[in-house]
């Protein structure tokens, strides 16, 4: 694992997995397979349909991420709302 600190205050925020050639073959193997699966299989409304619902999660869940988006990144947390915002409009 790498330790992830807050750029404003050094605090240990945790600790995220490290990862190397083997695991981004592994994750190069799993987007293929979901291509050539169901993800792959469905129709652009299909798709659309689910990023509305991941949309959904992420707007239930915004003010939660933007303070961890904040302090992962030292960005203001007015900056990470917006961009949270975004992603939801996006």
């Amino acid at each position: 694992t790498v330790p992830t600190h807050a750029p404003a205050t050094g605090e240990l925020l945790g600790h995220l997995a490290r990862g190397g050639s083997a695991e981004i073959d592994l994750a190069v193997a799993a987007a293929r397979a979901a291509l050539d699966g169901p993800w792959g299989r469905m129709t652009p409304t299909e798709r659309g349909r689910l990023l509305m619902k991941l949309a959904q999660r992420v707007a239930d869940e915004a003010e939660r991420l933007a303070w961890i988006e904040a302090h992962d990144t030292g960005k203001p947390i007015t900056v990470a709302r917006n961009d949270l915002q975004a992603l939801v409009r996006y």
